[in-house]
């Protein structure tokens, strides 16, 4: 014992460190064991009081783009979130986007149908748009399209059944024959070859019946009355050969006035799909059609330029992201939709036509209908008066018994970036902020962009 003694007072701190930590144990355990039924009480409560304040929870959902009735953005009543819920919302939101893809390629096969170009080479490697591949080809495909523009539009006025009335020279020639034959009838085995002033009289009127019959005839034969000339700034081949920029800008003037004389082709058909006569359709006559250039910005007013920015400061960076919000703008027109120069966007594009027609007063609403039905094409302004039809009958031009009017219209026409950029030249796509050229520069031998005024 005494040894053990003496070891204990050697060792003495060795022994006070055995002793606490055996003391330890189980006053720890104690202790744990107590904390840990605290803890257990306090997080159970904490998950208590949470999934309550979840059970209570209520949430209204919104999906971005849907409208109500209204036009005002949807959203949910309050009700609480649920697997169920988020899983029809998702559900919802995924036919949305299809449904939206869907118009999206709508409006694009709408505003694309039948868009050719003026234009195309022969082979891939030989096309005037965005580039030609080189000077040879730029040569011979302006010279092409300078040739070419004015008989597609002449083609245009045809393929609607569009005409003039008799040649004048013909028409005279006709009737010189035919009143000699008249004469020649009444003064034949007579002495005196002198017609009386009764037979004057009468082959006067029979003359004039006879040229009416010809102009009668001519107006039955055709859909309304316009010659190529209506066309403004269409003009015959020049001796030099127009920038890439302004072939670009005849594309679209050419592409603008293909759709304003499919819609008066449209007005001028009946309910059976028949093409009506010059008589008996609401459009009687086409005075021009006049695309407004892009400096116009949609005004009455023309301008030198065919393609400007208008007052926009140089330095004014182009929107180039088609998916953002557009805010409409009621300054130009009451669509609200405006474009380059004075509010560009890079989903669209604005052009402002102008036309001048003859029309049935009693049937403006037939022609503004074919407009808004022809393509993406609004009339957003309009100007007529009374005339009287006698003066152009006397030059031929029959339009039948009905009051008429002569009317001038201002036309919007809108026109999507996504199936056009790629036959943009470089030049185009930079002024209207267009992004990405689709196509890899021209090597050392690429074409220039000829000669001639910017448009």
């Amino acid at each position: 014992m005494k040894k053990v003694l003496g070891w204990v007072k050697s060792n003495l701190l060795i022994v006070i460190v055995l002793v606490v930590a055996v003391v330890a144990i189980p006053v720890q355990i104690y202790f744990s064991s107590s904390w840990n039924q605290k803890i257990r009480e306090e997080v159970s409560s904490d998950a208590s009081q949470a999934m309550s304040r979840l059970n209570g929870l209520s949430v209204n959902y919104e999906i971005d783009g849907m409208l109500t009735s209204d036009g005002q953005a949807w959203t949910s009543d309050s009700v609480a979130p649920s697997a169920a819920l988020n899983k029809r919302m998702e559900t919802v939101l995924s036919r949305l986007s299809e449904e939206s893809e869907g118009v999206r390629d709508l409006a694009i096969n709408h505003n694309s149908a039948g868009k050719a170009l003026l234009v195309d080479g022969a082979s891939p490697d030989e096309k005037l748009f965005p580039r030609p591949s080189n000077e040879s080809a730029r040569v011979r495909l302006m010279t092409e399209l300078t040739r070419e523009r004015p008989e597609a539009y002449a083609a245009l006025l045809e393929e609607a059944r569009a005409g003039m009335p008799p040649d004048p020279d013909e028409l005279l020639r006709t009737l010189e024959a035919r009143r000699t034959r008249e004469v020649q009838n009444r003064v034949q085995g007579r002495v005196d070859q002198t017609l009386s002033p009764e037979e004057q009289e009468e082959i006067r009127e029979l003359l004039s019946s006879v040229r009416m019959d010809f102009y009668q005839q001519r107006a039955e034969s055709i859909s309304f009355y316009a010659d190529p000339s209506v066309f403004v700034n269409v003009t015959p081949p020049g001796e030099s050969l127009p920038s890439l920029e302004t072939a670009w800008e005849w594309q679209m003037e050419y592409w603008i006035a293909e759709d304003l004389v499919a819609a008066i082709d449209k007005a001028n058909t009946d309910g059976r799909g028949l093409a009506m006569s010059a008589p008996r359709a609401p459009v009687k006559r086409v005075l021009s059609i006049d695309v407004l250039p892009w400096s116009a910005g949609g005004s009455s007013g023309g301008g030198s330029a065919r393609f400007g920015r208008g007052d926009m400061d140089d330095s004014m960076p182009m929107p180039t992201d088609p998916n953002a919000v557009i805010e409409p703008t009621f300054a130009t027109a009451h669509t609200g939709r405006a474009g380059f120069p004075g509010a560009p966007n890079a989903l669209y594009d604005v052009r402002y036509a102008r036309i001048t027609v003859i029309v049935d007063m009693n049937r403006v609403p037939d022609l503004l209908d074919a407009i808004s039905t022809t393509n993406f094409m609004t009339v957003t302004d309009l100007d007529f008066e009374a005339i009287d039809p006698m003066p152009a009958l006397l030059d031929g031009f029959v339009y039948g018994g009905d009051a008429v009017a002569r009317a001038e219209l201002r036309v919007e026409t809108i026109w999507l970036r996504s199936w056009m950029t790629r036959w943009m030249p470089a030049e185009v796509r930079t002024r209207l902020g267009v992004p990405d050229d689709p196509e890899p520069e021209p090597g050392a031998d690429g074409a220039a962009d000829g000669t001639g005024d910017e448009f």
